[in-house]
């Protein structure tokens, strides 16, 4: 049988709370990836351009720290990987990406 990690990370909760009924519905482990430095209301203001995320998804080559790691990541066969699409872009996958693959 397969081990199966539900992994995910959310600035407001929305995707947090979809990672928690996908982990429940298929009876998967579930890891929150955590920023090294957490988001602010004021981060979070896409309207503004020079707010963080605003900043970090204009930069194509932005991979914020995270503060998180799981550990025998070898031991997953499946993972889902969660994370909110800031202008149609997801940059925590990238992230997730070079913390976790040597």
């Amino acid at each position: 049988m397969s081990k199966v990690l539900t992994a995910y990370f959310s600035a407001s909760g929305s995707t947090a709370h979809a990672a928690e009924a996908l982990a429940k519905a298929a009876g998967t482990d579930i890891f929150e990836i955590v920023p090294e430095q957490a988001y602010t209301a004021d981060d979070l203001r896409w309207t503004d351009k020079n707010s963080r995320s605003s900043l970090e998804m204009a930069d194509k080559g932005s991979r914020p720290a995270i503060e998180s790691r799981v550990e025998n990541m070898e031991q997953y066969d499946v993972i889902f990987l969660g994370f909110p699409i800031w202008w149609y872009r997801g940059i925590y996958r990238g992230c997730w990406r070079q913390r976790h693959h040597k």
